[in-house]
């Protein structure tokens, strides 16, 4: 028999599993939740898989009708799976469990014949305004004469898995009937018992956690939301079938790094860089790319010596400093120094040093009243490549809400990043304030994190814990003003998301802060 197998690889669902509550375990020694729809039905001890009592479903002693067919009077649901014990007592057996069963011209059944009866198979069929469909179908794994354990599982997103014995055998995609249905057990012919019917709720949500990584410069999207740092994000997204798809972020980002390689030679050798044969003072490039797709550089500096004195030109930002030859310098001006290769040759390097003063500010925190559709824009004049913290670029940027902003800018080779807090103003000053946002990054502006008061201030204790739980900062009657500077074990954080606790005479405020440097 020719079998389509329609496979879907989808995202994992989680679920918060219950304890699975019974819709019949027959025990009762009734059928009072069920209706009979055709053929025979009744409560029999003659085999059971648990206790005293299984359903028997069996043909009409006259023959007239072979099928029977028993449908739940009350269940309605839809999201869940059902696991159902089933036993076939003969070679003209059949075994059905039916589910979304809206009437017998609108349901999905699934048929598990064992081997050794007339008509072995393992089916998923769905019959939609009485026209039938098989969706699947394969060899049967199980035997007669013995109890099995059909699972289904029926998700939002229209996903149909069909397990025995608690081995998956069937997964496809179906959304042809997403009405909520009741369940039905059927038999044909000779007897099948049915024993321990349960149902887990699985909800209508789908949880997808996602760990992506991506270059530094560029951008992760997520819903209407776009990422740039290493951090934990979430979003919640209606999927085409109205399922609330919840979607965990965790994102790394790769930076992009610069090798650089000196090499000297007298005058008159070469040195081969890359397949490039060189002979010449000067900085070679060569792009590579890292394993994140991430485009990086190997920089190879060669200095030939015994010619003309070498000439280097190079610039550093206020308040950092390079080592040329013995010394270490940080000041603008020209430098001299000799260099020798293997005694054989001596070179003289001059070296034109630049420090760029680059220093901007986006200035101190402000609040305004965005409830009332007040916005606010920053501006950085004379700068026309700023990157902001949604990464477009411009000299200005317009604030509609409260958070903790960021920009960079360049000035030659040094980059700069200021951030600033903004707080919602109405009607009353709140009497805390919490930013969800800080930029320990020495500037003497959002350097800690710390409640702030309306007036005054109050004495009060810190927790603050990575996002596995783990408690990374604690301390106790701190003042107004101190706090948290960002640093964990001396070491500073990374630019992630944290949790935290903070306790003020006896209240509590938990939330999540964010790192940006």
């Amino acid at each position: 028999m020719f079998r389509a197998r329609l496979l879907f690889f989808l995202l994992p669902i989680a679920t918060l599993l219950q304890a699975q509550p019974i819709i019949d375990n027959f025990e009762q020694n009734n059928l009072d939740n069920w209706t009979l729809i055709s053929g025979n039905a009744e409560i029999t001890g003659d085999i059971a898989y648990a206790d005293m009592y299984s359903v028997r479903l069996f043909e009409q002693d006259d023959g007239d009708v072979a099928t029977s067919m028993i449908r739940h009077k009350t269940f309605d649901q839809s999201w869940g799976r059902y696991k159902v014990k089933c036993y076939a007592d003969g070679p003209v057996s059949d075994v059905i469990f039916r589910f979304q069963y809206i009437n017998e011209n609108n349901y999905y059944e699934i048929i598990c014949n064992p081997t050794m009866t007339d008509n072995p198979v393992l089916a998923l069929n769905k019959v939609v305004d009485g026209v039938f469909e098989n969706l699947d179908s394969l060899d049967p794994i199980v035997g007669l004469d013995r109890w099995f354990q059909i699972t289904l599982s029926r998700t939002c997103a229209g996903e149909i898995i069909v397990l025995i014995d608690d081995v998956e055998q069937i997964r496809v995609i179906d959304n042809d009937i997403r009405e909520t249905g009741s369940i039905g057990l059927g038999a044909w012919a000779e007897s099948s018992y049915f024993d321990d019917l349960t149902y887990e709720d699985m909800g209508g949500n789908i949880i997808v956690n996602l760990e992506e990584t991506i270059c530094s410069g560029t951008f992760y999207t997520l819903g209407d939301e776009r990422y740039g740092e290493t951090g934990f994000y979430s979003d919640t997204i209606i999927s085409p079938t109205g399922c609330d798809s919840i979607v965990n972020l965790d994102l790394e980002v790769k930076v992009h790094y610069l090798s650089t390689i000196y090499d000297t030679i007298c005058a008159g050798e070469t040195v081969n860089f890359d397949g490039q044969i060189l002979d010449r003072t000067g900085r070679y490039v060569r792009e590579l790319e890292s394993q994140f797709g991430c485009d990086s550089i190997v920089e190879f500096v060669l200095l030939v010596l015994g010619a003309d004195t070498i000439r280097m030109d190079t610039t550093i930002c206020e308040g950092d400093f390079m080592v040329f030859g013995d010394d270490t310098i940080n000041t603008p001006g020209f430098y001299y120094d000799t260099l020798s290769s293997n005694g054989e040759c001596v070179g003289v390097i001059e070296l034109l040093l630049e420090v760029v003063d680059a220093i901007f500010s986006l200035g101190p925190d402000r609040s305004s009243c965005f409830d009332q559709g007040q916005a606010l824009t920053l501006s950085l004049d004379g700068q026309e490549d700023i990157l902001w913290s949604d990464g477009t670029m411009g000299s200005s940027f317009t604030v509609n809400e409260p958070g903790v902003y960021w920009a960079e800018a360049s000035f030659g080779s040094c980059t700069i990043r200021d951030s600033i807090a903004f707080v919602n103003l109405c009607d009353e000053v709140p009497k805390v304030y919490i930013p969800n946002g800080f930029s320990p990054n020495g500037d003497s502006q959002n350097d800690i994190f710390c409640p702030q008061f309306a007036s005054g201030g109050l004495p009060y204790h810190l927790r603050v814990f990575d996002r596995f739980g783990g408690l990374i900062f604690s301390a106790d009657d701190l003042s107004p003003g101190q706090g948290w500077d960002g640093m964990v074990d001396g070491k500073e954080a990374p630019m992630a998301v944290y949790l935290y606790l903070i306790e003020i005479e006896g209240e509590k405020y938990t939330g999540d802060i964010t790192i940006v440097r």
